[in-house]
Order: structure tokens, then sequence, then C-alpha cells
């Protein structure tokens, strides 16, 4: 499986905020990497994603990895 971001400035403003994201994102997928399916995955972020906290990022994206286990 492979991994693409796109955080654009719109959506977070400070490239502290992008890179949060970022690596947030990236951990969980380096996390869940073995046991996900052999597919190309691109996370698009929306506005608002700079408020939400790494723990609830995290489940948000621990959700979707579930989901494409099955």
């Amino acid at each position: 499986p492979r991994l693409g971001l796109i955080i654009a400035k719109k959506t977070a403003k400070k490239a502290v905020q992008r890179n949060r994201v970022k690596r947030i994102t990236r951990e969980i997928f380096r996390l869940n990497q073995h046991e996900l399916p052999n597919v190309d995955m691109v996370v698009l972020s929306k506005k608002g994603i700079s408020e939400i906290d790494s723990a609830d990022l995290f489940k948000q994206f621990e959700k979707i990895c579930t989901k494409l286990k099955r």
C-alpha cells in the first residue's frame, strides 16, 4: 500500500498545523501498513482539520483503516 497526502493551505493555514496532520497520518499508516490491502490511499484534508486534536485524528484514521481491512 502507498499513501499520498494533500494538506492545503486553505484547510490548515500554518505550516506547523499541516506538518502535524501529515506526521500523525504517516504514523497511523505505518502502524497499519502490514494489515492493509495493496491500494493507493490519498488523504485530502477538509476545512477545520487543524482544530482537531491528535487523539481524534488518530481515531478517525483508525476507523478508515479498519474499513479498508475488510
